[in-house]
């Protein structure tokens, strides 16, 4: 079995995405404001919700471009 970068990166990555949604779907379900909740800070140190979301996406995004040398399809 060869194991390809592909494989590697997005095997990776789908599964935090998939959690990282359905805990988004949760707590919308529960009747959380979505504005409300993208600017909640997790500590007080921390960027906002929306900005940590982002840095998620973005590191998954940018884990199977640059290796591939092209653009992800989103």
């Amino acid at each position: 079995m060869t194991i390809t970068l592909h494989s590697l990166t997005t095997g990776t990555f789908i599964p935090f995405l998939r959690n990282l949604s359905a805990l988004l779907d949760k707590a919308a379900a529960q009747g959380h404001d979505g504005a409300a909740l993208a600017r909640i800070r997790l500590a007080p140190d921390m960027l906002p919700l929306s900005m940590q979301v982002r840095f998620v996406c973005d590191q998954a995004r940018f884990g199977v471009e640059r290796p591939s040398r092209r653009p992800a399809r989103c």
